[in-house]
């Protein structure tokens, strides 16, 4: 099952190790890959928005709620297709649109790291879907490489959201 779920160059190196670091690690970043391609598949069956959050996913504090529903409100009137709640790179390894600034809730992410936790549409669940097997890389690199390949309006909630995040249990360092 594995060979028709991944890439020749993925399965290579999920059998002998990877070469870059937004490689396929394990057999748990496929089990996390597909997690995230069933949920991308419920959000078009029932063509409602859908929020995933990873098993690493824990808010520094309640006062965070509030944050996130209002940077939704705001994705919502940017006309978003997926919203990052929490981006748990430090802040030197994710691109922003520069154009995006204005906000002091959101940015629009051109290249980032880490789904601990995000919220997409239908329509961009459908184009995900269509391009996602096979998998060639960790699903949050994919999330980047597909708003590049869509030009999808792709946002994250400003600000530290989320507890140190490396407690994720899908079997893969780094």
């Amino acid at each position: 099952i594995l060979k028709k779920l991944v890439s020749v160059r993925a399965y290579f190196e999920l059998k002998n190790g990877r070469y870059v670091h937004e490689a396929l690690s394990g057999v748990g970043s496929v089990g996390c890959y597909m997690a995230h391609y069933n949920l991308w598949k419920l959000c078009v069956e029932q063509n409602k928005e859908i929020a995933i959050f990873e098993d690493d996913f824990e808010l520094l504090d309640d006062s965070r709620i509030e944050i996130i529903q209002k940077s939704y409100q705001e994705a919502i009137q940017k006309n978003y297709d997926i919203l990052r709640i929490a981006i748990y790179a430090e802040k030197d390894t994710y691109d922003v649109d520069e154009s995006s600034l204005d906000s002091k809730l959101i940015g629009k992410v051109i290249r980032t790291q880490g789904n601990s936790a995000y919220i997409l549409t239908p329509i961009a669940a459908k184009k995900l879907i269509d391009t996602a097997l096979p998998m060639e890389v960790h699903c949050d690199h994919y999330l980047d490489f597909a708003t590049l390949y869509y030009n999808f309006n792709h946002y994250f909630v400003k600000g530290k959201i989320v507890k140190n995040p490396d407690t994720s249990q899908i079997g893969h360092n780094g």
